[in-house]
């Protein structure tokens, strides 16, 4: 998998980017401020878009880490402290297994909007909303070559195994078998880099009088979808003005 973003023709993908970054602020407004059981709507919202624009088939790679970060949730969270003796508390252990599951809906809405939306869609988003060209071509700039240099971290792998590399031994030992793999990804994203800096100045970057291939434009799905991702975002204070 080098790249996240599937081409499907599904309403999320049809949104405009700017809707889509402002769904990925509500549900992190949301998934941090909201008290179970309502920490559950935005939740099951996720998990049904992740199914329906299919995005859910780019869950595989990240499965073991979301299950890491809820495990060093809990165990972190679930310690007590009293005169001096830790020790595990159920209460304590319940808050660090739903804040680990809300930094795992978090990763997840994250996910959902990289599989939905171009790299050149986030780039013209972040210039309509004002944002430093400067920026906005390196936050994106990013997201394409992280996938890229990871494919390319497992190419090396591959072949320096064939070579008879061996990842064995202790933690210090299988620290000192992956130099051999770091100089040449490192030789290799330097490669990549001047290549880049010589396109980009080949094609006058920097240049103040510059256009964009990609118009967006606003449609009546999108203000439909503010209108709901903004009622969601205030939920939580109707639920503090109830005393809920």
């Amino acid at each position: 998998m080098v790249f996240l973003y599937i081409e499907r023709e599904t309403f999320f993908h049809r949104l405009d980017p700017r809707t889509k970054l402002f769904f990925l602020f509500v549900m992190l407004v949301t998934f941090l401020s909201l008290p179970l059981p309502y920490f559950l709507i935005p939740a099951l919202i996720t998990l049904l878009l992740l199914l329906f624009t299919h995005a859910i088939t780019r869950l595989k790679p990240l499965l073991p880490l979301l299950f890491i970060i809820l495990l060093f949730s809990t165990f972190v969270w679930g310690i007590k402290g009293d005169n001096d003796i830790l020790f595990f508390n159920y209460e304590n252990l319940l808050f660090g297994f739903l804040t680990g599951w809300r930094i795992d809906f978090i990763m997840l809405a994250g996910l959902l909007f990289l599989a939905t939306t171009r790299n050149e869609e986030i780039f013209a988003a972040l210039l309509k909303l004002h944002l430093p060209y400067a920026f906005s071509f390196a936050f994106s700039t990013a997201l394409r070559l992280l996938p890229s240099f990871t494919d390319t971290g497992f190419t090396i792998l591959k072949a320096q195994r064939t070579r008879g590399l061996i990842f064995t031994g202790g933690i210090i030992a299988r620290l000192k078998s992956y130099i051999p793999l770091i100089t040449p990804l490192f030789l290799l994203t330097l490669r990549k880099t001047h290549i880049m800096s010589m396109a980009l100045e080949s094609k006058g970057f920097g240049n103040p009088t510059r256009t964009s291939y990609i118009q967006l434009r606003l449609s009546p799905l999108d203000y439909l979808s503010f209108f709901l991702l903004f009622s969601l975002l205030f939920l939580p204070l109707i639920l503090k003005k109830i005393g809920i």
